[in-house]
């Protein structure tokens, strides 16, 4: 399959279905090596649900679609359908990233790149706490990559593509580097990778030669392999619940909110659009917190997960397939 002259919003579409088919194929093995932050085991099934809503949002349109219309509609699926940390992390770059191109009706390489650099600029503000060697890093140095190769004259799709899927790649294997308690589980952020499995699905619609992807495929191959997950301690989980809320905009700063819940758990993150905030939280007292967040706003909806169930499950399923643990 030849190299596409130029993406259209049908391409931006076909991304995010095969995105999505790509994250399910490899879902329990993401959710197998989640440790970070909280052992939960579920990110790449938080992923995968972040991506379906997407890809429902898109089927609501016929086909051909424009550029513009597919980005309004990824951002709008991506809000909609943000979960767990990773989920709401990759709802953010893809809101960002397609934010810059609603008003596009064909891309270039260089239009491309500066989409991938809002995309990771929205990212990393929707963190309160950031932190390195996650999905992230991972998100930001793809956006650096791009930003260096198409500021040549003579880049191609070809060259864009394999570049951010090599910095991609490269920023996984790194992030125990950066995050301690990877390298002490033995695994590299889960979200990082589920990014990288993101990317190589829309290098196949780009169609992007195979034996250019090799040396990289290789080094994902090998370290799905070679991978040592071991049990959590349930022990190191602070916080029980991960909690996400839906309210409508109050009159306040989702600064000045973000701030007040630091007093009831981490893994802060909040976004928003035109009529809504959306507020993921670890906590002890999800209880507590919808009574405050009730103070600023009317809040529509609330999932509450038990991490310290899921983070028992995840140990069961590691165990029964490593019976030396």
């Amino acid at each position: 399959m030849a190299v596409i002259e130029k993406i259209e919003g049908s391409h931006l579409k076909l991304m995010i279905i095969k995105a999505k088919e790509q994250i399910e194929q490899k879902k329990d093995y993401l959710d197998t090596i989640n440790v970070f932050p909280v052992p939960d085991g579920d990110t790449g099934m938080n992923m995968f649900l972040t991506i379906s809503r997407i890809v429902e949002e898109l089927d609501k349109v016929s086909d051909p679609i424009s550029v513009g219309e597919a980005a309004k509609r990824i951002a709008k699926g991506a809000f909609i359908g943000a979960k767990g940390n990773s989920g709401v992390i990759l709802s953010q770059f893809l809101m960002g990233f397609c934010k810059q191109l609603e008003k596009s009706e064909e891309l270039s390489p260089h239009e491309f790149a500066v989409a991938l650099d809002r995309g990771a600029e929205k990212a990393y503000n929707a963190v309160v706490n950031p932190r390195e060697g996650t999905i992230l890093t991972a998100i930001r140095e793809v956006a650096t990559r791009a930003n260096k190769v198409a500021s040549s004259s003579t880049t191609d799709w070809d060259d864009l593509f394999v570049e951010i899927y090599d910095a991609a790649t490269k920023a996984t294997l790194e992030t125990p580097d950066h995050l301690p308690l990877l390298k002490e589980k033995g695994v590299v952020d889960a979200g990082a990778q589920g990014f990288v499995y993101m990317l190589k699905a829309w290098l196949d619609v780009i169609g992007i030669d195979q034996n250019r992807l090799e040396p990289i495929n290789k080094e994902i191959n090998l370290l799905e392999e070679t991978v040592a997950v071991k049990p959590a301690n349930l022990n190191e989980i602070q916080f029980q619940y991960c909690t996400e809320y839906v309210m409508a905009k109050p009159n306040r700063s989702v600064q000045e909110i973000s701030q007040k819940l630091k007093q009831y758990g981490d893994s802060i993150e909040l976004i928003e659009d035109t009529d809504y905030i959306k507020i993921h939280l670890h906590t002890n007292k999800p209880h507590v917190v919808l009574e405050k967040l009730e103070r600023y706003a009317p809040v529509q909806l609330v999932k509450k997960d038990d991490m310290l169930h899921q983070a028992s499950l995840r140990n069961e399923k590691i165990t029964s397939q490593n019976p030396s643990f």
